[in-house]
């Protein structure tokens, strides 16, 4: 358990308090003892808060805090066991509850005394440290929480923008290097190291993703494998965790012999890019993986190669794992590039900007202070968040002297520390406890506000509450830059901790851990190869959550269950406050009817659906014949989602594997606009027959996200999409409802591998109904659409961001009056690029046929990629570029990569 000594003094006192209200104390016996124990943790309460901040630095404090924590773990358990009793005795009869248990009175009773005079000795002890009673956290800080929630609750759109800002030319070179060494195969075959090294927080994993998911890299090689090593690592753990990356099948074996051939096998024949991060020692190289992927180099003739980037803080450890040379040194941040780093983290408007601006002399003195570190930087910004855009407030921040604090261990970042300090307990607590998950594991943010309920750090008196506490909480470490969301989840659904917050909240966790006490926990989580929970279960009266998120072995949950007083594990139908429900495999739902009696359409706390089927798509994106679905197969699918209607509370939908020819019926024009009204994200993927795209998508009123990935017998995307039939042909509805505008909310449209859709028809006037007025981003991946439909243009006045990926038959992009960004990627057909006034950035990744690149005059950045290129091609000469706002007539110096 990772507790804040002041937190989790109020806790104990509060547990003591509701015993009081309940006279459970008088009905045991211990009315005297248990008194007593509320008037010692009220003495102490009055100190804690001091101490804890005392601890970080002073090891003796440390020691004191450390055994008064120990003695307050003892007083739960005290108290737990009282709970439990009454409990027990109130379940068997009221009467039999009021007459006390003299043996159980006698046992509990001196516990509590031993430990009574166990604190006294600890309060004693402390006198000698001249502790100050601080006033309440919570009493000090609540000028500031309005703020913070604000700041939290701006986090709406699931991206991660600002947490994820990468700023700097610096980063870009490095990024650009490092992808040429790797595709251009400098690096000798079969197999080579390549070391990024650089102090916590420098940017060596930012750096390592950057060249990770370059689209070069993605083309270059067959594999691609993350492994976060860190300095605790485990042998077992990191080669079966590679295995499974590497797409094979460990099959639980825990011996070496047997996985290093497993591994081998699975990455045989390819070219394998691997990156360790985080590495502190040779020895998860040289000991578990440099054998089996140096096999696997040699065993596919010249076609396999691997490389393995290593980010590191120790040179030693590139020089044993014979990294080749020289390594690659990762820069601090120059102050200009700091600041502006800074200023994305503070600054939420283009209202806000210029107050921030006011402030630079001081903000320039506050990354002064970081030392050029990234991580340090964005920290700091998620702290100025929380203050007043104020000179008063931010010179508090530079003045903090917690800046040259003494004693604190040289590897602990001093930005982080201050970040800490502004934490209120119970968010400390969370902090703290979010350190120990492990690294390798996905936890969504739904999993761990159940987490930091079950141990008691969120307080509230209804289950609605508790959770939206919690998600609170989880926003405001988001905000603060202390945990990040991963671009890989849709509305910050998962996140991850920088290495260097990482460590120091472990510093001041020292020992502890998130062991749980037999027959006391409130949580369990299964390995992935779990076939059953334990048989015991129905003794773990205190067991609020259970997560079997991938437990996919489980068979039988065990009849001990049913006693779990305080968990709800019955059929799905009666489940009325779920808030998070994954679906799979409804293929082998042989009739609608099992359908119905899920009852999602009551579930009024469903926000997160997830409904699933098998794929029967290939690599290609492609129906695989042997699993193509029957006419009968299809009717049935059809049938069984039409009675998977969610409840209109609902608002992220995940469809996958779908393979019914039409999709379900509450997502068409009738019902769409009522039965999703509240929707935000929509993602599906994987539908096999389906030949169109709803038409009720259009009407839904807060759709922020909508994403098909792969849907191949897509060929059309007609008018329907935009405005439903009943609407371009029935005159019955209001004035208002015909001109509302279609997709009014939507941000970003992704439309993936829909291999063969060829037309996208949006006329440029469609009965003067408006369509996607707030479009931000639109992604086309993978299709033969041959140009783009002219309604884009004239609706999507706010469309700033426009990626073409492997688009085939596209010859032209012009007139595109709002775009600033524009990337287009493996456009083989590409020819022309003009009109396009506001473009700002253009990155242009093998187009072989692209001839013109005219009428942008606002470029300031382009990206020209293409290995087989031996000259700059001719329609560079046309682009010039703009300087402090004026046309400059010279060339633009293109980024060749």
């Amino acid at each position: 358990m990772a507790v804040v000594l002041d937190a989790f003094a109020s806790y104990v006192q509060s547990m003591v308090a509701e015993m009081a209200r309940e006279e459970m104390h008088m009905l045991l016996g211990l009315s005297g003892e248990i008194s007593r124990l509320g008037v010692r943790l009220g003495d102490l309460k009055k100190f804690v808060a001091d101490a804890d901040r005392r601890s970080i630095s002073d090891r003796i404090v440390q020691g004191w805090v450390r055994e008064l924590k120990d003695a307050m773990y003892d007083a739960v358990d005290i108290l737990d066991l009282c709970n439990l009793s009454s409990a027990a005795a109130a379940a068997k009869n009221p009467l039999v509850f009021c007459l006390r248990d003299p043996l159980f009175a006698h046992r509990i009773g001196r516990r509590i005394r031993v430990l009574n005079r166990r604190l006294d000795e600890i309060k004693t002890r402390g006198a000698h440290f001249s502790f100050v009673n601080l006033a309440s956290y919570s009493e000090a800080a609540a000028t500031t929480s309005s703020k913070v929630m604000a700041d939290a609750n701006r986090e709406t759109t699931g991206e991660p923008v600002r947490s994820g800002a990468v700023v700097g030319e610096k980063i870009k070179e490095d990024t650009r290097e490092l992808v040429e060494m790797i595709v251009t195969e400098k690096a000798p075959p079969p197999s080579s190291v390549i070391a990024i090294v650089g102090v916590g927080g420098i940017g060596k994993t930012t750096l390592a993703r950057e060249v990770y998911n370059h689209d070069a890299v993605r083309d270059k090689f067959d594999k691609r494998i993350w492994l976060s090593v860190n300095h605790d690592w485990d042998k077992l753990e990191l080669l079966r965790n590679a295995i499974t990356l590497a797409g094979g099948d460990h099959r639980g074996e825990r011996a070496m012999a047997v996985l290093c051939p497993i591994l081998t096998a699975a990455l045989a024949g390819k070219r394998v890019l691997l990156v360790m991060d985080d590495v502190w020692s040779h020895k998860p190289w040289e000991d578990v993986l440099q054998t089996p992927l140096s096999n696997a180099g040699l065993g596919g003739g010249n076609y396999s190669r691997v490389i393995v980037i290593v980010t590191t803080r120790d040179e030693r450890v590139a020089r044993s794992m014979k990294a080749l040379q020289p390594y690659h040194h990762v820069d601090k941040l120059g102050p200009i590039d700091a600041w502006s780093l800074l200023k994305k983290q503070v600054v939420s408007n283009e209202t806000d900007e210029a107050g921030i601006d006011m402030l630079q002399d001081i903000g320039m003195e506050i990354v002064a202070k970081c030392d050029g570190l990234p991580l340090a930087v964005k920290v700091m910004g998620g702290l100025l968040c929380q203050k007043e855009t104020s000179r008063k407030d931010w010179e508090k921040v530079r003045n903090d002297s917690a800046w040259s604090i003494l004693g604190m261990p040289e590897e602990l970042n001093y930005a982080v520390y201050l970040s800490y300090e502004d934490l209120s307990p119970c968010l400390k607590e969370c902090f703290l406890h979010y350190s120990l998950l492990p690294k390798n594991i996905v936890f969504g943010y739904d999993i761990i506000v159940g987490l930091w309920i079950s141990e008691g750090f969120i307080h509230g008196s209804s289950s609605d509450e508790l959770e939206e506490s919690g998600r609170q909480y989880f926003k405001d470490l988001i905000v603060r830059n202390l945990i990040e969301p991963d671009k890989e989840y849709i509305d910050q659904y998962h996140c991850n901790m920088h290495d260097v917050v990482r460590s120091f909240a472990q510093y001041l966790l020292g020992g502890e851990s998130l062991a749980a006490h037999a027959g006391e926990t409130s949580i369990i989580g299964l390995q992935l190869n779990s076939e059953r929970l334990p048989e015991n279960i129905g003794k773990m009266r205190f067991l609020q959550l259970i997560s079997l998120r991938g437990c996919e072995n489980v068979k039988k949950l065990p009849d001990s269950i049913v006693k779990l007083g305080q968990l709800s594990l019955e059929e799905l139908g009666p489940l009325s406050q779920l808030r998070d429900l994954a679906i799979k495999n409804i293929e082998n739902v042989s009739s609608a009817s099992f359908a119905t009696m899920a009852r999602l359409g009551c579930k009024q706390h469903l926000t997160y659906l997830t409904l699933g089927c098998s794929s029967r798509l290939d690599n290609n994106g492609l129906v695989i014949q042997k699993r193509r679905a029957s006419e009968e197969e299809q009717r049935r699918i059809e049938e069984v989602f039409d009675e998977l209607c969610p409840p209109p509370c609902i608002e992220i939908l995940d469809i996958g594997g779908y393979f019914g020819q039409r999709l379900p019926r509450w997502m068409m024009s009738s019902t769409a606009a009522v039965a999703l009204k509240f929707l935000r994200f929509l993602t599906m993927d994987d539908l096999a027959m389906c030949a169109q795209l709803p038409d009720g998508l259009c009407q839904l009123p807060c759709l922020q996200l909508l994403q098909v990935d792969r849907a191949p017998a897509i060929k059309r995307v007609g008018p329907d999409f935009l405005q439903p039939y009943r609407r371009r042909h029935h005159g019955h509805h209001s004035a208002c409802q015909a001109n509302a505008p279609a997709f009014p909310k939507l941000q970003r449209l992704e439309l993936i591998g829909m291999v063969e859709w060829e037309e996208w028809e949006w006329e440029e006037q469609t009965d003067d109904v408006q369509a996607m007025p707030v479009l931000e981003l639109l992604l086309l991946n993978r299709c033969k659409l041959r140009c783009l439909p002219a309604g884009l243009a004239a609706h999507g006045k706010y469309l700033k961001k426009l990626y073409l990926y492997e688009v085939k038959q596209l010859v032209s992009l012009e007139n595109l009056p709002s775009i600033v960004e524009l990337d287009t990627f493996h456009n083989p057909s590409l020819e022309r690029i003009t009109n396009i006034p506001r473009l700002q950035k253009l990155t242009i990744v093998k187009c072989p046929k692209l001839q013109v690149l005219h009428g942008v005059p606002a470029i300031q950045r382009l990206g020209l990629e293409d290995y087989r290129m031996e000259t700059l091609p001719d329609y560079l000469q046309n682009v010039t570029k703009r300087s402090n706002g004026s046309r400059q007539e010279h060339p633009v110096k293109p980024e060749r990569k």
